[in-house]
């Protein structure tokens, strides 16, 4: 068959639904419509007509031929209260289809008019089963903007479907809610990890899903990286995390997250991928002379974790310098949230509150507990790496935090109830009295903001309590056996 679908009922209905107004160009121009439960019924009649009768035929399958205006009329008559604005134009193009034909010599009669195509598109959009006109899977975008005038912002929105990403440390913390947003975005993902500090179960959750694929990979070492071949969008999140490791095995720390990340860079350029977002630190700022921190503030890491992830970031940067190779670097401020490590490694403060509190056990403040740090939850820094995959930009280093710093007390308060127990340990050096993220650059070029608060953080946390129940308990006695090198190395008397 030759059909005739046009998209002038699904954008009016769209504009109507969604910004409660609709403009039409001219108005006079016919458009013939035939609704697509209507089109699969003409498809299920083709393939069981007789051979002999159909074969080499070519039939018009549009029914309804309606003035653009009409279908305005009809929208409003549906959806309500809609401001309709008719502007002049140029175009007055018609297209006017006859289906007497396939009427005639197989009797098919269309079922479902426009303006029951109206009721389901309505309903559709209401219930938010359909994306609206802001979205680039909107039939065609560009097209559809440039016609009806809407400014192109920085940032495309969602627009998964068809498109294939790869999520390096896909079974780690932040990647593999990173891998759940991209499959809930329609993309298919491949998902990356040498689970050294990934967690199977991770994985196991999208084993379901025929979108997602999972390989183990040590980045580090020559792999077949063929698999990048096809791929939009890279999300480099594999990396070796905490301070005292890291003092102590320095060059596993730069094998993982500087040599690491070079070959993935490699395999980015080789296979022209559309873009790579690199997740960098904001431990690269060390003890910062300005609060909030911009991304201009003087780089002073401290231990060999955050020396490594800036490396990284550096050599990202330079590849899209030299190689045009599209990068954006985020750097994150103290990520939380569920599915967090549960590692023997003692460093974030989430899984040492969170044990202590399923072993009825003082939590463990670090000096008075009035430092404060930029607690960012884990959903709103998937979400920001999929804007900036996204968007138009390239070449940027951007914060991603809330700019709303809590203490440390605070969240003691909120994980241990009102009577908890705390015990002190010595404060460390070379930690920030604050960490407090600047995040103007991500509000202007990413158009992102955290949508989680802290508290709604810290509860989602608490319901899934029993996550940590194999974590290590941390004890006054095995934090100082373990931040032992901290104090060496980083301490003013050593």
């Amino acid at each position: 068959p030759r059909q005739r679908l046009d998209v002038v009922v699904n954008i009016l209905t769209n504009f109507a639904v969604n910004k409660g107004k609709i403009k039409v160009f001219g108005g006079d121009q016919l458009r013939p419509n035939i609704h697509i439960d209507d089109m699969a019924d003409v498809y299920i009649q083709l393939v069981e007509e007789d051979i002999d009768k159909v074969n080499g035929q070519t039939y018009n399958a549009g029914w309804d031929n309606l003035k653009v205006l009409e279908i305005a009329k009809l929208v409003k008559e549906v959806v309500g209260e809609v401001e309709i604005e008719i502007e002049p134009t140029d175009d007055n193009r018609s297209y006017h289809v006859s289906s007497q034909k396939i009427k005639e010599e197989l009797g098919f009669v269309a079922k479902k008019s426009v303006k029951d195509a109206i009721f389901d598109l309505k309903n559709a959009f209401v219930e938010g089963k359909l994306i609206d006109i802001d979205d680039d899977r909107y039939y065609n975008l560009k097209l559809v903007k440039k016609l009806l005038g809407i400014k192109t912002e920085n940032i495309s929105p969602m627009n998964g479907h068809g498109k294939k990403a790869i999520v390096t440390g896909g079974a780690g913390f932040i990647g593999s809610h990173m891998v759940e947003l991209l499959l809930e975005n329609g993309y298919k993902v491949i998902a990356v990890d040498d689970m050294s500090n990934g967690q199977f179960d991770n994985v196991e959750i999208f084993r379901s899903n025929p979108n997602f694929e999972f390989r183990q990979i040590d980045l580090a070492k020559e792999f077949d990286d063929s698999f990048f071949g096809d791929t939009n969008y890279v999300f480099h999140m594999a990396a070796l995390a905490d301070i005292v490791p890291s003092i102590n095995k320095p060059v596993k720390y730069h094998e993982a997250n500087v040599t690491g990340t070079l070959r993935v860079l490699e395999a980015c350029r080789k296979y022209n991928i559309k873009k790579i977002i690199y997740s960098a630190s904001s431990s690269c700022y060390g003890i910062p002379d300005k609060y909030p921190t911009p991304e201009t503030t003087e780089i002073k890491p401290m231990y060999p974790y955050a020396l490594a992830k800036y490396v990284g970031e550096q050599y990202a940067l330079f590849w899209n310098q030299l190689y045009d190779l599209p990068v954006i670097s985020l750097r994150y401020f103290n990520v939380f949230g569920t599915r967090a490590r549960t590692n023997n490694t003692y460093g974030a403060v989430f899984k040492v509150f969170l044990k202590q509190k399923l072993e009825n056990k003082p939590l463990t403040i670090v000096g008075d507990g009035n430092q404060t740090r930029d607690f960012t939850y884990v959903t709103d820094i998937a979400k920001a790496n999929l804007l900036a995959a996204e968007s138009n930009i390239s070449g940027e280093i951007i914060n991603i935090g809330t700019g709303v710093p809590q203490s440390i007390n605070y969240l003691a308060k909120l994980i241990g109830g009102q009577e908890y127990h705390t015990e002190t340990i010595p404060k460390r050096p070379g930690e920030p009295e604050s960490t407090h993220a600047d995040t103007t650059k991500a509000k202007e070029l990413l158009k992102w903001k955290p949508k989680i608060s802290f508290e709604e953080g810290v509860k989602k946390m608490l319901e899934n309590i029993s996550y940590w129940k194999d974590a290590p308990l941390w004890t006054p006695e095995n934090i100082e056996k373990e931040t032992k090198d901290w104090f060496k190395y980083l301490g003013s008397d050593k």
